[in-house]
């Protein structure tokens, strides 16, 4: 409760002394404290997309930003979609990974979790490529 009073203090107002009219004024004031004491900022993860038909040399012009999402796992659902979807243009295992190299789209995700493997574009593609076709 000490808190609370510094608080109102700091507000020009005292503790216990309601103005007219202005309980629930004081009320709101309650719970916006105790919920900006109790709530944490959620983490925001953001896809983005280079392309590599403007590789060797990324530049933030080139990067698309594709979504953001408020958990890790739907992300990376996202970034799965977006290689998923690129392969399905595609009919034989050497027009697709030509494809990839040329104008493929590498999705990742900012920020990484601690202790959690980043999401690879590369990789998922390539596992894929070999359920879609059967080989490496």
């Amino acid at each position: 409760m000490k808190s609370l009073n510094r608080f109102f203090v700091f507000l020009g107002r005292t503790p216990g002394v309601v103005a007219p009219g202005g309980e629930n004024k004081r009320l709101n004031l309650l719970l916006k404290y105790k919920n900006m004491k109790n709530t944490k900022s959620k983490e925001i993860y953001t896809v983005f997309i280079d392309d590599y038909f403007h590789e060797p040399i990324y530049d933030d012009k080139d990067r698309i930003k594709y979504g953001e999402f408020e958990t890790y796992e739907e992300a990376v659902c996202a970034c799965k979609k977006i290689v998923e979807n690129f392969l399905a243009s595609y009919n034989t295992e050497k027009d697709a990974r030509l494809g990839w190299y040329h104008y493929g789209e590498d999705a990742f995700i900012r920020p990484t979790p601690e202790g959690i493997k980043y999401f690879s574009a590369r990789d998922y593609f390539h596992e894929c490529v070999e359920k879609k076709f059967g080989s490496k």
